[in-house]
């Protein structure tokens, strides 16, 4: 099975100046806050059904939610870091990366070169000021809290990256979802090397919470391929074969993992990743596209799909519920403080 997916951007170009602040409510501060990514569709608001794209924010419990930073930007992703005690929250949007540091009050396009998307972007947790953003380009890196970006590829065959993951325990070492293969780079890409999955086509990848040396990549019809020596030997999980997985989430301490994609419904594991069982066809959603564990409560699941909007599940994923933006292609989920 193959997906291609032809994206029309119209682009808004805001250089390096900050965007209005009377248009862009503040996200709040106390609490946890779900964060959706929207590329595209039509959610329900306080008026009805309107077509919007962007990423989308609510307070965990309630059940309103504002559009940042604007309403023009396709959403990717969003991330999240602290520099100084502060909370620094970030899109990936259709014409770039953005970034407030003041809850929402102001945001600022930290991307200044040739417009691009950026799919995904990553924050070494121990230097804040190095960003990693992956696009149909490659990575780009900045040492310099996005002031300046270059580009990070050496190594790579092929150039269009879902996203990048730092190490649990070396921020120095990095993994790359590449579109050939997953990469790695010990030198906080410098340079890459591939640890040759034996797959056509990668679509993810997960390190496992605990076990830095277990990996998890979920494959284009090839199901999910698995590492416990950081590369050196794969194996493919028994039973996946033959499916796509596009998405993986693990609970803070490593015990349950879960994963879905293309028509595969929800599959999960308690044993560190070892056996795999499909335990919910989700709604009969078409494709998952992120997966979210709340970082306190192991059975409460987010799911972002393609069409059916954000799906939310209590038990662990065996039963879900269409819970907000329905009618959307919500492409990443996420928790932040």
């Amino acid at each position: 099975m193959k997906i291609v997916i032809t994206i029309v951007t119209c682009v808004v170009w805001f250089g390096q100046s900050a965007l209005s602040q009377a248009a862009i409510p503040a996200l709040q501060s106390s609490g946890l806050k779900v964060f959706a990514a929207v590329l595209s569709g039509q959610v329900n608001n306080s008026v009805g059904l309107k077509r919007t794209v962007g990423a989308h924010v609510r307070a965990e419990g309630d059940t309103a939610w504002t559009v940042v930073p604007n309403s023009n930007t396709l959403s990717f992703g969003v991330g999240f870091s602290q520099l100084n005690g502060s909370r620094r929250y970030y899109v990936c949007g259709g014409n770039g990366l953005f970034r407030t540091e003041n809850d929402g009050a102001s945001w600022r396009m930290l991307t200044n070169w040739t417009t691009m998307e950026v799919l995904a972007v990553a924050v070494d947790p121990v230097n804040p000021m190095i960003i990693y953003i992956s696009t149909p380009w490659g990575v780009f890196r900045s040492i310099d809290d996005g002031a300046t970006w270059h580009e990070s590829i050496r190594g790579m065959k092929k150039w269009y990256v879902q996203h990048v993951v730092i190490d649990n325990t070396n921020p120095m070492h990095l993994y790359a979802a590449a579109e050939d293969d997953v990469y790695r780079s010990r030198n906080r890409g410098d340079w890459w090397t591939p640890l040759r999955v034996g797959v056509k086509e990668v679509r993810t990848v997960m390190q496992h919470p605990r076990k830095v040396l277990a990996l998890f990549v979920g494959c284009e019809d090839e199901g999910i391929r698995t590492t416990t020596d950081g590369g050196k030997t794969w194996t493919t999980a028994a039973g996946t074969q033959g499916h796509t997985f596009l998405t993986f989430a693990a609970s803070k301490d490593g015990k349950q993992l879960y994963a879905a994609g293309w028509k595969t419904g929800v599959w999960a594991s308690s044993d560190d990743g070892r056996t795999w069982m499909r335990i919910s066809d989700a709604l009969h959603i078409e494709e998952a596209y992120s997966l979210c564990v709340h970082p306190s409560d192991p059975a409460h699941v987010y799911l972002g799909s393609r069409g059916d909007g954000l799906l939310e599940s209590l038990d662990g994923g065996i039963t879900w519920k269409k819970t907000a933006l329905d009618g959307s292609q919500v492409t990443h989920v996420a928790i932040y403080p």
